[in-house]
């Protein structure tokens, strides 16, 4: 069974490989070299690939038994629209609640996706990375004409309803 590491040409990925292979781990490695370059790696198999290469990707993992990924591939993006959530405003003292109103999560959820937008500010003083995040409550409902909204499996399905439920 082997590794494969993802990005393992980056700054990351290549110590990380190196620290495999010291521990007499059998290490594979996908990266692009679009940012780095192969001789970051040595004594491993490396792919020079996009991970998003359906093809590719599972003849990789097949050829060398690939039973665990770590992954590091990444670009850097300047520009991000995240995925918030109102939850990071937790049990709020106002409504309607207001941007600048105090963020106190009550929740795993809220508290998660609250450090990830303090993160994005501290990339943005550090690196310049711009975002802009989108706060809102549980979305719910269908589009008016395309078949697409909230559905999950079971309604899809309509798995494990009774008669009548429909």
């Amino acid at each position: 069974m082997s590794i494969l590491v993802t990005g393992g040409a980056g700054y990351i990925g290549s110590h990380t490989v190196v620290e495999l292979v010291t521990h007499q781990e059998d290490v594979v490695v996908v990266a692009n070299l679009q940012t780095w370059h192969r001789q970051s790696i040595l004594g491993v198999p490396l792919y020079v690939a996009d991970i998003r290469d359906t093809e590719q990707l599972p003849k990789i993992r097949r050829d060398h038994a690939v039973d665990t990924v770590i992954h590091f591939a990444a670009s850097s993006v300047y520009n991000i629209v995240f995925s918030s959530t109102a939850a990071v405003y937790g049990n709020p003292i106002r409504t309607p609640i207001e941007e600048s109103d105090d963020k106190t999560p009550t929740n795993p959820y809220g508290e998660t996706k609250l450090a990830i937008e303090m993160m994005l500010n501290w990339a943005y003083r550090a690196y310049g990375i711009r975002s802009i995040r989108l706060r809102y409550f549980n979305g719910a409902g269908a589009h008016p004409v395309l078949p697409i909204g909230l559905a999950t499996i079971k309604e899809m399905y309509n798995i494990g309803s009774h008669s009548g439920d429909r």
